[in-house]
């Protein structure tokens, strides 16, 4: 029995999170989220206290599913690994009513966020330029689907929109 009280005055945080993916085909979405729901009970630094795994739904033509989870969390370095390793949807810190730093597990926090976001930043940049490489090819070809023609000409859209409205804020 995990004694939830005794672990929260060790310094143990308390949360609840919300685990979501989507692909296909459905039962491989199911084994990856119990797959997920194993790592985290292995885990020396974490304490799976309740969890409910969801069955998949369709959407459209991929499948979504989710996984419920009550966690204690060693400290607050081990809740940010959890936040940025499984991006939950939703997360709830449930106890302690407060949460004190130390200055180096503030710095490596935000290091880690810095990091996250560089990769991400990079890795959207790279896609980008894929994207427009591989347009610049179909167009070439003269194989550019229809889709693709009309998303552009709507973003183009809304980009023009959102500029003329910023500019009569300036104004």
């Amino acid at each position: 029995m995990i004694r939830t009280k005794e672990k929260i005055e060790q310094g143990w945080i308390r949360c609840t999170a919300i685990v979501e993916i989507m692909g296909r085909p459905a039962d491989y979405l199911s084994k990856v989220l119990e797959k997920l729901a194993e790592n985290l009970e292995k885990s020396k630094k974490i304490i799976v206290i309740e969890k409910t795994l969801h069955e998949p739904k369709a959407i459209e033509k991929i499948f979504s599913t989710f996984m419920e989870v009550e966690l204690l969390f060693e400290n607050m370095g081990v809740l940010m690994e959890f936040v940025f390793t499984y991006m939950p949807s939703h997360l709830e810190i449930i106890e302690p009513k407060e949460i004190k730093f130390k200055l180096n597990d503030a710095n490596n926090f935000a290091n880690q966020l810095t990091s996250k976001m560089h990769q991400y930043d990079a890795l959207g940049k790279r896609l980008g330029l894929e994207n427009q490489l591989m347009k610049a090819k179909l167009k070439q070809l003269g194989e550019i689907p229809k889709e693709i023609e009309e998303a552009e000409k709507e973003s183009s859209k809304n980009a023009e929109k959102k500029e003329s409205e910023e500019k009569e804020k300036k104004d």
